[in-house]
């Protein structure tokens, strides 16, 4: 008999724990855009609306943040006083490389 509660629990601690949609976890899933009007809401991707957890949250507060910077660079690029043209804007031009891929991730 105990032989066979050992198998029974590790058969079962073996098994991945998998959430279904039912079950909720804490605040998670919330849509980030729920009070905006559909328009709004139609006008951005599902998966920046509908956020499932913490780690999503993250991802998509980081997108919308890189993406406010890159807005900010091309606008000091296109604006640029003789400190930034002298250096050929160099470091605003790598930072654009490098930060709109990025963009793209979610």
């Amino acid at each position: 008999v105990y032989i066979m509660h050992v198998a029974a629990a590790l058969s079962s601690a073996r098994e991945p724990a998998i959430a279904t949609q039912d079950e909720a976890r804490g605040c998670f899933p919330f849509e980030l855009f729920g009070l905006c009007p559909n328009i709004v809401k139609n006008c951005l991707p599902r998966t920046w609306t509908n956020i499932q957890d913490w780690t999503h949250l993250t991802l998509v507060v980081g997108n919308v943040a890189c993406g406010i910077q890159v807005v900010k660079i091309i606008h000091e690029i296109g604006f640029a006083e003789e400190t930034c043209w002298a250096s050929a804007c160099l470091k605003e031009i790598l930072s654009l490389v490098f930060m709109v891929p990025c963009i793209f991730y979610i």
